[in-house]
């Protein structure tokens, strides 16, 4: 039984059954068609009436720029009139038609905040009267007005025309519901269904399709390094501002370390500017290396804005030198041999890793750095560690999920012991990642009807999902491989489908074609991820993650639906 609801703050998670019967709609690319020639002859229906309204959009080069309102007596009369008033057809760039029809109008049956969990945001649009004023809200613009939950769209509403914000809590709010179409050559259909502003039905899970979204993703992220070799932190793509602020250590050599992956599986063509990139980006790191305290052959990553390390930060920058190309990696030895000094140091007899550098005894990053660390001794290609580092750890790292089980520490649990396995392949080891995976996927939102289609997929922890949803779909993948490798077929099979219900909500959330038209700077929004389906925030961490996750996919055997092919990305 899901109990995911009662925990998502944003809408209800429950799939809505449709309101009005969509049958009679004509296909959309007869509704665009229409469109499309209503404004190139700029000549409106003859049809006065106002029964039906829709909304025509003009893209030209792939960016929104006109949004036009038509009415008429039914759909396509009300396509005819909006799209006459377009602007009319020039030479100067490609145009793409958008539309929004709408199919249903039912009021809201609660009342105040109850009632506002029954709107989805990016899906639904609102209208209501305050003192005899008609509002409206429709649900594409909720986007840019980056609303966090349908109450406070509500409140903003109110608030505009000059009402309370809570004014809307004493009326009766109908909900009204839309299908949005655009133009897309590049489909066999000739068009895209979005929702919530993105592509509804991400294309088929093929070698090439991941392939592709990863070099959208590489290319957006090679965007966001400064010449100093650090990344832009935040990235605004309604606005097309970056901000370097706060400086992460943790994140940048973490988005280093994507980037290196990249670098080492990519294509000849390719891998030169991912392995410039991830090197800059280790030389940024390796400038705050600081000397271990006592050590003189140990060093870890200096945290400048807390003034002390973080193991996390060390264990990082260590995972990716070593992920590097390997003649670039060798160039790095001695800097790798000091990092993992100062990791293997942090580590007590009893197998804890301390999480913080000169600050012995600080809580904070307990479910994320041990793994981590772990993870980058179990890659060192010269295995300078001893094996008691995982023999001490692993008993401790065990207890510790047993009594306090946190969603945080899987990812980097699984990946650390999967990887630990396959230079010693214990039984236990595997055990623990399938332990720590049959716990997770007990949070994902399963296939069925009742739940929301575009949640499907996704993890639903303590709230509606979103982009951590690829740190811990990339940790059930790995899950599938060493369940393929230890010979348990039934977790294999059971792994393989949530992995890829994993794969395709993660595709919901990255910037492709379509959506990119919604931003500033189209080409620099494209490839990114966001930070869930109702907000279109993008961070570096969010790309790193979802690098991963992307890569990890195609390197598991028979998850995708081509045929396993030969050759990198």
């Amino acid at each position: 039984m899901l109990s995911l609801p009662a925990l998502c703050n944003a809408e209800s998670t429950a799939h809505r059954a449709p309101q009005t019967d969509t049958s009679a709609l004509a296909a959309p690319d007869v509704l665009l068609a229409t469109a499309r020639r209503a404004w190139h002859a700029q000549a409106p229906a003859v049809d006065e009436a106002r029964a039906t309204s829709v909304y025509v959009a003009l893209r030209r080069n792939g960016v929104r720029q006109t949004v036009v309102h038509g009415m008429g007596s039914d759909i396509a009369s009300a396509i005819r009139n909006g799209a006459a008033r377009l602007p009319r057809p020039d030479e100067s760039g490609s145009t793409l038609i958008e539309l929004m029809v709408p199919v249903a109008r039912v009021p809201i049956a609660e009342r105040g905040i109850l009632g506002a969990a029954d709107i989805a945001l990016g899906l639904d649009g609102v209208e209501f009267q305050v003192d005899g004023n008609a509002l409206s809200g429709l649900p594409w613009e909720i986007a840019a007005q980056r609303a966090a939950h349908a109450i406070e769209w509500l409140n903003r509403l109110c608030e505009t025309a000059g009402h309370p914000r809570e004014a809307w809590q004493r009326v009766t709010v109908w909900r009204t519901s839309w299908r949005h179409f655009l133009e897309d050559p590049t489909c066999s259909t000739g068009y895209v269904e979005l929702h919530r502003n993105r592509r509804r039905f991400p294309e088929a899970l093929t070698r090439s399709a991941i392939r592709e979204r990863l070099r959208l993703l590489g290319a957006h992220v090679l965007q966001l390094q400064r010449p100093s070799g650090a990344f832009y932190y935040l990235y605004d793509p309604f606005s097309d501002r970056l901000q370097a602020t706060p400086l992460n250590m943790v994140r940048m050599a973490g988005t280093a370390y994507a980037v290196a992956r990249m670098a080492a599986e990519s294509d000849k063509s390719d891998r030169p500017k991912y392995a410039k990139s991830a090197a800059d980006a280790c030389r940024f790191l390796l400038q705050h290396q600081r000397p271990f305290p006592g050590q003189s052959s140990a060093a870890y990553i200096h945290e400048p804005r807390h003034g002390l390390g973080k193991l996390g930060s060390t264990a990082l920058t260590l995972l990716a030198l070593e992920t590097l190309p390997a003649k670039l990696r060798e160039t790095f030895a001695i800097e790798r041999a000091k990092l993992a000094a100062a990791v293997i140091a942090q580590q007590d007899a009893d197998g804890r890793f301390h999480c913080f550098i000169n600050a012995p005894g600080r809580p904070g990053g307990e479910d994320y750095y041990p793994g981590e660390a772990l993870l980058a001794l179990a890659r060192d290609p010269h295995r300078r560690h001893s094996p008691t580092v995982f023999e001490r750890a692993f008993p401790y790292y065990r207890a510790k999920f047993a009594e306090r089980p946190n969603t945080a520490f899987v990812p980097w649990q699984v990946e650390a012991w999967a990887t630990r396995y396959e230079s010693t392949p214990a039984r236990e080891y595997a055990d623990f990642v399938f332990t720590l995976t049959d716990w997770l996927l007990r949070r994902q939102y399963p296939d069925i009807a009742r739940v929301r289609e575009d949640y499907r997929g996704g993890f639903g922890i303590a709230k509606c999902p979103g982009i951590s949803s690829a740190t811990y779909t990339e940790a059930v993948i790995i899950a599938y491989r060493l369940a393929r490798t230890s010979g348990d077929d039934t977790r294999a099979a059971r792994y393989r489908k949530a992995a890829r219900r994993g794969l395709r909500f993660i595709m919901r959330l990255q910037i492709t074609g379509p959506e990119s038209g919604l931003f500033e700077a189209p080409s620099r929004a494209l490839g990114g991820m966001t930070t869930s389906l109702t907000s279109f925030e993008m961070r570096i961490d969010h790309d790193q993650h979802a690098i991963t996750c992307l890569l990890a996919a195609l390197q598991a055997p028979e998850l995708l639906d081509a045929p396993s092919e030969e050759g990198a990305l």
